[in-house]
């Protein structure tokens, strides 16, 4: 993912955004680019004047790769949001790669109860 795994004064918003159920991302109050949660200033036109803003949770996967441990296989994938911004993830709802384009519903985890993170579910795929 793009913050670490460590909740800090820069990235507590975002920790507390996942908290309510809520993936935030930048956006530039100068030009209205939205960009990842790790960014300092916008790409497109270098402003430090960000905001926070709630994405939908939804993207499409752009490249998946397998991690084929035996006992627990790990789909890892990177997902553009529907707002444009690429984000590292683990895919849930399968255990096989998936095709590039397959849509994904963001799904809040919290792995040995700490800290929230985003992962995504494969559109259709039960939860187990």
């Amino acid at each position: 993912m793009t913050f670490p795994a460590l909740r800090d004064s820069v990235s507590a918003p975002w920790f507390d955004g996942l908290a309510r159920g809520v993936l935030l991302l930048h956006r530039c109050r100068e030009c209205g680019h939205v960009s990842r949660p790790d960014v300092a200033s916008c790409p497109a036109c270098r402003s430090d004047n960000l905001t926070w803003v709630p994405s939908r949770g939804t993207g499409c996967v752009v490249a998946a790769i397998l991690d084929p441990n035996p006992d627990d296989p790990v789909v890892l994938g990177l997902v553009e949001l529907d707002e444009g911004p690429w984000l590292h993830v683990r895919l849930l709802g399968t255990s096989e790669l998936v095709p590039v384009g397959t849509r994904v519903t963001l799904e809040i985890c919290r792995p040995g109860g700490g800290e929230p993170v985003p992962s995504f579910r494969i559109d259709g795929a039960e939860r187990t």
